[in-house]
């Protein structure tokens, strides 16, 4: 192969340009499907989930983890209305606020980031309430003025998108 032969087999400048921004469009189109189906991102615009996430936060959530446990931090939507909640109660769980708190399947729990009693709200919530199959019992951290499953009850786990795995803080940026 002579020179200039090889010289004719080397792509143009508009070749070259479009390959990048095939490989551009394809990095682009991955990262949409990612955010789409196994991850989603949010900006938290509430506070009542304070010290552990601010309002201005931009979350991270995995959508495929199904297995929820207490303390999980969840993304969920409730009668159309996008929250963050912290899970205290999973299926089968029985779960009941008394003046010193709330208790889970007969014990007291010790939050250590919950600043605040945990008080009985008047609703259409009764207590003791024992949670079915696949339902979740969701209370916000910041516990004196949150709207949670106190006020509408337990949670089914299809109101769930995914669990809160990363925290981006806002503040000074």
């Amino acid at each position: 192969m002579t020179s200039v032969q090889k010289e004719n087999m080397r792509p143009t400048l508009f070749q070259e340009i479009m390959y990048l921004l095939i490989k551009i469009g394809f990095v682009l189109l991955v990262f949409a499907l990612a955010l789409t189906f196994i991850f989603g991102a949010m900006r938290y615009n509430a506070d009542n989930m304070n010290p552990a996430i601010y309002e201005g936060d931009l979350l991270l959530f995995y959508r495929l983890d199904h297995n929820y446990a207490q303390k999980d931090v969840v993304v969920l939507r409730h009668q159309h209305v996008l929250q963050v909640q912290r899970i205290v109660a999973v299926a089968g769980d029985e779960v009941n606020i008394t003046k010193e708190g709330l208790m889970v399947n007969g014990s007291y729990q010790q939050e250590d980031h919950i600043y605040y009693k945990t008080k009985r709200y008047v609703s259409k919530v009764k207590f003791p309430i024992r949670l079915g199959e696949n339902q979740v019992f969701v209370l916000s951290d910041q516990r004196t003025q949150a709207t949670d499953s106190r006020i509408y009850g337990p949670v089914s786990t299809k109101e769930i998108l995914g669990k809160v795995i990363c925290d981006i803080r806002r503040r000074n940026i």
